[in-house]
């Protein structure tokens, strides 16, 4: 008996396989094909380990260090950043980023990690950089005479 049913639960669902048609079936097995094989993929930057122990060095020897010992480039400005500062650097084995915050903390630098290429900017260049939004200026335009003009339009 239990083999009659099974049977028969069989049958309905190859029965219902049939109904679907061939284009969605493959759709379907593409789309579990395309899931499976999404991963995520580890970039340089969050795999590279740098060990550094630098007294007394200027902001230009640490940058000079790190790509020294990795495949990491610096882009900055000379007149934006103080590469001449002297800093204490002590990392075994940390992360670029670990180092670089220890560099660059309590100042108005940031940095941008991009696989193997390191932004220095400045925080308020950054930040001014970002267009400000939903600020809304309300008022009368009006002519020589103090009489509103009709139509007029202001633009920023």
């Amino acid at each position: 008996m239990k083999n009659l049913i099974n049977l028969c639960a069989f049958r309905s669902f190859y029965d219902l396989l049939h109904k679907i048609p061939i284009a969605m079936r493959i759709t379907v097995v593409l789309l579990f094909v395309l899931l499976f094989q999404a991963r995520g993929e580890v970039t340089y930057s969050q795999s590279t380990r740098i060990s550094l122990d630098l007294k007394n060095a200027t902001v230009e020897e640490v940058l000079n260090a790190i790509e020294e010992s990795s495949e990491f480039y610096f882009l900055y400005n000379n007149k934006l950043i103080n590469a001449d500062r002297r800093v204490d650097v002590k990392a075994k084995n940390k992360p670029v980023t670990t180092i670089l915050d220890q560099v660059f903390d309590a100042t108005d630098v940031q940095y941008q990690v991009d696989d193997r290429q390191i932004i220095l900017s400045k925080k308020s260049l950054m930040q001014a950089a970002v267009p400000q939004q939903g600020r809304k200026i309300t008022g009368t335009v009006k002519d020589d005479r103090g009489e509103p003009v009709i139509g007029a339009s202001v633009v920023l």
